[in-house]
C-alpha cells in the first residue's frame, strides 16, 4: 500500500487507478476511499477530483471525455447510450471504470436517441445519446419525435480532430450536422477542451427549460482526448431556469368565473400538464365541478388524466363533440390546441409560440400549468360555496356516468361480437393485454390512430398504470427503443411495448440487439395486421384512382408475411407468433413469466385489418427473377 500511496501523491496514479489497485490488493471500497480521504490534504490542487465545495461545486482535472461525463453526471444522467465510433474514444475511456455512469450500446443511431428518449419519458431526467457525426442524419428522425414531445435529450456527436476537419476536401463533418441540427432545439460545436463543461451546462439548460427538446453538441476527437483539462463541475440545478410562472390574478379570476358559469365545460390535459406535475390538480379541478376530461391520445405522449377515472370520457374534442353536446368552455392545459369550433378556450402553457398559433383563444395564460390550475381551484373555492359547487358537480357527474356506461356497453358488445374472430380482433387483444399485465405497468405505444381502439379497452391510471409513447407527429421507428429506455429508467416496473408491424420494421430490429445484450425484460406485443392501416384508409378514402380501382399501391405489408418472433429468435430473444385467438391468453402469460425471470419476450399477434380496402392483398407486383433473360 505504501507504494500505491507514493505513486498517488506523486501524480503517477489517478484516483480511479488508486481505487482499482487497492481493490486488487484485497481492500474494500470503503477502506480504499477512507485512505483517499486521509490523503486529500496532501494532494496537489488540480489532479483528478481535487475538491468539493459546500454548494456542490467540484473542481477536477482529467481528459476532455472525463470532464464531459462528470458534467452529465452532475445533471442527473445515469446512462450514456452510444453508437460505435473511433472518434468517441475519449468518452469510452472515461466510462471504463466510472462508478456512476453506465454505457449502453445501440447499433443504430436513431435507436440510441429512442432509448435516451425512453429514459427521459420514464424518469423525467435528461437522456444522453452519443454517436458518430456520420450517424447524425440517422438520428434526426427520432430527434424530430423528441422535439415534438419536448423531451430533455442531449444528443452528442463526435468528429474527426479539428485539424483534419478544417482541411478542405478531407472531411466535411459540419455538413453531416445540418440535418440533425434542424431537428434540435439548439446545437453547438465545441472546438476547445477548456469550455466543455460550460457548453454542456448550457446545452442541458436549453434541453430542460420548458418547452424542452433535444440539443445537439459536437465534440471533435482531439477535444475529448486532451489531457490535463481543468474543469469546474457545477450541479445543473444552478443553471436551470424555473418555469414556475404564476398566471396574472385577473386572468385566474376570469378563468374561474368562466368555468363556474359554463354549462358544458371540458378539460383537455396535454403532456405539459404531466411534465409540470399537474395530474393531482387536474383530477381535483375535474371533481370539483364535474368537468369531463377528454381523450388526448393522438396529441400526447402521456396520459396526464387517468383514463380509468370516472370523469374521463373516451371522446375527443371536435366542433361537433358528441358529449357533452355544445361544449361551451374548453380548458386546454399545454401548447397543443384542438380545433375549438365555437367553444370558448382557456389555454395555460409556458409555450408563448403556441398560443393563438392556429386558432384564437378566448383567455390565453402564459404560465406554469400546475400553478395555473392550482390558482384556478383556489379562486373557484373562494368564489362559490361548497353547496353551490356540489350542486354544479353532481348532475354532471351523473350525466358522465350515464354516458360512460352507454359507451362501455357499446364497447363490450363490439368486443363480444368480435371475440372469436380470426384474424384476432383489436378488441380481444386489448382486453387480453389488460387482463395479463400488471395494474401499474408502463405501456409504451407506437401505434397509429388505430390505437384509439386499443386504449378504449386498455385503461391507464388504475393503481398507477401509465401510457407513454407516440405523440402527434408521424415519424415512425422509436417504439422499441423507447421501451428499452423506459425499462432502464424503471427496472422494477413492468414495461409492455405495443407496436404496429410497420413501426417495428422502421427501427425495431437494431433495437432488439440492445435489448438482448443488456437483458432488458420487456414484453413486446406486435400488432401485426400486415399493412399500414391508417394511411391506406386515408388514401383510398379520397377516392382517387387507387380508391376507384381498389388498388393499394404502398400500404400492404404482406408478401412476405413477417414473423417477428422468429426475427427476435435471431437475437436470442424468445417469443411466439399467435394466429389463433384461443392461443392469445397463454402467449401473453408466457411473456409475463419470461420478463419476471429477467428475459425479454415477443408476442407477434396477427390481427385484423379494418376500414377501406382492408380485405385487399393486392400490391403492384414486380419480380426481378422473372424479368431475367439470363439465369445468373
Amino acid at each position: 500500500m505504501r507504494d500505491l500511496v507514493m505513486r498517488y501523491l506523486n501524480n503517477g496514479l489517478s484516483r480511479r487507478g488508486f481505487l482499482k489497485k487497492m481493490a486488487a490488493a484485497g481492500f474494500s471500497t470503503v477502506a480504499a476511499n477512507a485512505v483517499l480521504e486521509s490523503l486529500s490534504p496532501l494532494t496537489a490542487a488540480g489532479t483528478e477530483l481535487v475538491g468539493e465545495g459546500a454548494n456542490g461545486v467540484k473542481t477536477m482535472q482529467g481528459t476532455g471525455g472525463e470532464v464531459l461525463v462528470e458534467q452529465w453526471c452532475a445533471a442527473g444522467a445515469e446512462f450514456v447510450v452510444v453508437g460505435n465510433s473511433s472518434h468517441s474514444r475519449g468518452v469510452y475511456d472515461a466510462l471504463v471504470d466510472h462508478p456512476r455512469m453506465h454505457l449502453v450500446l445501440a447499433v443504430e443511431e436513431g435507436q440510441g436517441v429512442a432509448i435516451a428518449s425512453g429514459i427521459a419519458m420514464a424518469s423525467g431526467k435528461i437522456g444522453v445519446a452519443m454517436m458518430s457525426v456520420a450517424g447524425a442524419p440517422h438520428a434526426s428522425s427520432n430527434m424530430f419525435n423528441a422535439r415534438s414531445a419536448r423531451l430533455p435529450i442531449i444528443v452528442a456527436t463526435d468528429m474527426v480532430p479539428t485539424e483534419f476537419e478544417d482541411q478542405t476536401g478531407i472531411y466535411e463533418g459540419r455538413v453531416l450536422l445540418n440535418t440533425a441540427g434542424a431537428t434540435s432545439k439548439w446545437h453547438w460545436l465545441v472546438s476547445q477542451s477548456d469550455v466543455i463543461t460550460d457548453v454542456t451546462r448550457r446545452a442541458i439548460k436549453v434541453a430542460t427549460t420548458p418547452p424542452g427538446g433535444p440539443v445537439l453538441t459536437t465534440y471533435p476527437e482531439d477535444v475529448l482526448v486532451r489531457k490535463d483539462v481543468a474543469a469546474t463541475i457545477v450541479p445543473q440545478e444552478k443553471f436551470n431556469i424555473p418555469a414556475a410562472i404564476r398566471p396574472p390574478a385577473a386572468a385566474v379570476e376570469t378563468a374561474a368565473r368562466m368555468l363556474l358559469e359554463a354549462k358544458n365545460p371540458c378539460l383537455y390535459a396535454g403532456p405539459e400538464a404531466w411534465t409540470s406535475g399537474a395530474r393531482p390538480e387536474c383530477i381535483e379541478l375535474a371533481e370539483l365541478l364535474g368537468i369531463p376530461a377528454m381523450r388526448v391520445l393522438i396529441d400526447s405522449w402521456v396520459d396526464c388524466f387517468p383514463t380509468a377515472h370516472p370523469l374521463f370520457i373516451n371522446a375527443e374534442h371536435t366542433p361537433n363533440t358528441r358529449f357533452p353536446r355544445a361544449a361551451d368552455v374548453l380548458l386546454v392545459l399545454g401548447g397543443f390546441l384542438p380545433s375549438p369550433g365555437n367553444t370558448k378556450v382557456i389555454q395555460i402553457t409556458t409555450e408563448s409560440d403556441e398560443i393563438n398559433k392556429a386558432y384564437s383563444v378566448e383567455l390565453p395564460m402564459l404560465a406554469d400549468v400546475r400553478l395555473g390550475v392550482r390558482d384556478i381551484i383556489t379562486a373557484i373555492k373562494s368564489t362559490a360555496t361548497k353547496e353551490r359547487l356540489a350542486g354544479i358537480a353532481k348532475p354532471r357527474i351523473e350525466a358522465i356516468a350515464a354516458f360512460n356506461k352507454s359507451m362501455q356497453d357499446s364497447l363490450s358488445a363490439v368486443a363480444k361480437g368480435n371475440w372469436d374472430n380470426n384474424p384476432i380482433s383489436w378488441q380481444r387483444l386489448a382486453m387480453e393485454i389488460d387482463n395479463a399485465i400488471d395494474k401499474d405497468a408502463l405501456i409504451v405505444d407506437e401505434l397509429s390512430t388505430e390505437k384509439s381502439k386499443l386504449f378504449s379497452y386498455l385503461r391507464t391510471g388504475d393503481n398507477g398504470r401509465l401510457r407513454i409513447g407516440r405523440s402527434q407527429q408521424q415519424a415512425l421507428g422509436w417504439g422499441v427503443g423507447l421501451s428499452i429506455g423506459a425499462k432502464l429508467a424503471q427496472p422494477n416496473r413492468q414495461v409492455v411495448s405495443v407496436i404496429g408491424d410497420g413501426a417495428f420494421m422502421f427501427g425495431g430490429l437494431p433495437a432488439l440487439w440492445s435489448m438482448a445484450r443488456y437483458e432488458v425484460p420487456v414484453i413486446t406485443v406486435v400488432f401485426n395486421n400486415r399493412g399500414y392501416n391508417e394511411p391506406r384508409q386515408r388514401i383510398l378514402g379520397k377516392m382517387g384512382k387507387q380508391g376507384q380501382t381498389g388498388k393499394d399501391m404502398a400500404c400492404y405489408l404482406g408478401s412476405p408475411d413477417v414473423d417477428f418472433a422468429r426475427i427476435g429468435a435471431g437475437f436470442g430473444i424468445a417469443g411466439e407468433a399467435v394466429t389463433n385467438p384461443d392461443g392469445l391468453r397463454a402467449a401473453l402469460q408466457r411473456g409475463v413469466k419470461a420478463t419476471r425471470d429477467g428475459r425479454p419476450y415477443i408476442v407477434d399477434v396477427v390481427i385484423e385489418r379494418s376500414g377501406i380496402g382492408s380485405e385487399s392483398t393486392w400490391y403492384p407486383r414486380y419480380s426481378v427473377a422473372e424479368r431475367r433473360t439470363k439465369k445468373v
